[in-house]
């Protein structure tokens, strides 16, 4: 089943998903950053995300390392694998994203992501508002609406498609549009590129 029939959110291609509303624009991680940047996470959400992930943290096939802590977002590399493929998690939009840094562009491409908008319906009582209303449960808390879309969507995501990553590949046409996707090949040969593709070329996942 697609995304998109849960969500109800749609896109004009593939691997990716329309937001309701606007967000900030990722940045590039600059590792002199890091020390300076360790400031505590106050934000529910990532308080939330330490304590599944102590408790799950067994679970994951490949490590994940803090890069940047701030107040509002944490950013990870996987270790082990290229750090050009990195992850931030966000209290702002209530949202996990994969992102790949485009070389040819200067800039990155989001080509996974997974989010869960708690609503409060009763005292107690939760639903996550970004699904459609034929798959909305109800929940005991704004935690447990995290844990099930946002984190275990994550942890499955890396222990299902990460793990399995060759390359990525990355398409595009200067200043206009540019996609990343992973493949899960030996071979980087693809599908035919677009007819407005100017750029094709391939990073590999593990270093």
């Amino acid at each position: 089943m697609l995304g998109a029939e849960i969500t109800g959110l749609w896109c004009d291609y593939p691997n990716r998903k329309k937001h309701r509303r606007p967000y900030e624009p990722p940045f590039v991680v600059r590792k002199r950053n890091v020390e300076r940047n360790r400031v505590k996470s106050r934000r529910r959400l990532l308080k939330t995300f330490w304590r599944w992930y102590a408790k799950n943290k067994h679970r994951f096939q490949v490590e994940i390392e803090v890069q940047q802590r701030l107040d509002w977002c944490l950013i990870f590399n996987f270790v082990g694998f290229n750090p050009e493929i990195w992850s931030r998690l966000s209290s702002s939009i209530q949202e996990w994203e994969v992102w790949v840094d485009n070389r040819f562009e200067g800039d990155r491409d989001n080509p996974e992501n997974a989010w869960a908008w708690p609503k409060s319906i009763a005292p107690g009582k939760y639903i996550d508002s970004s699904l459609l209303e034929e798959y909305q449960v109800v929940r005991n808390s704004r935690e447990e609406i995290w844990e099930i879309g946002i984190f275990e969507d994550f942890l499955r995501w890396i222990n299902e498609d990460l793990v399995r990553a060759r390359w990525v590949e990355i398409r595009g046409q200067p200043n206009r549009w540019s996609n990343a996707k992973f493949i899960f090949t030996d071979e980087k040969c693809e599908d035919v590129v677009e007819d407005d593709c100017a750029y094709t070329y391939y990073i590999p996942c593990r270093v």
